[in-house]
């Protein structure tokens, strides 16, 4: 599919995901807060680690199945800790599990041609750029919460 597709088509694609990555903007953010609250100077590679796996998931499912092992292994520590409503990890999880949805609606607006298992592979395609950008503001958002520094 992504070969019959126009650099028209390409580029209008690449612009809805932009969009989309903007409408995330504030939720991303929020989790990057939360993960600046509960990751401390010692555990900041857990960060990197996180944008590590996003750059180089070539399946929706890599990136989750990474935010779930580690809240797995930390046993009521920073990823399985209670924010309240849920533990980090399940609200990072929340929000990478509603980008699928997210991409087939970009597809859909896109109203690129082709059989239904075409726009599901491109939907894939889609859904993993949108977990590389939230991954890349949550981590920023982190970050610029001011990770190790002293209050």
């Amino acid at each position: 599919m992504a070969k019959k597709m126009s650099v028209r088509k390409r580029i209008e694609l690449k612009q809805l995901i932009d969009r989309e990555l903007d409408g995330l903007y504030e939720r991303a953010s929020a989790v990057g807060r939360l993960m600046g609250e509960y990751f401390s100077e010692a555990n900041k590679s857990q960060l990197r680690n996180l944008e590590a796996v996003a750059a180089a998931a070539t399946r929706t499912s890599a990136l989750k199945n990474h935010v779930k092992n580690q809240t797995g292994k930390d046993r009521g520590k920073s990823w399985a800790v209670s924010t309240g409503e849920s533990t980090l990890g399940g609200q990072v999880l929340k929000l990478l599990e509603d980008l699928g949805g997210r991409a087939s609606l970009v597809v859909e607006n896109a109203k690129i041609e082709g059989s239904p298992e075409e726009r599901r592979e491109l939907a894939r395609g889609v859904e993993i750029e949108l977990q590389r950008g939230v991954v890349q503001t949550a981590v920023c958002a982190a970050l610029y919460a001011g990770i190790g520094e002293a209050p």
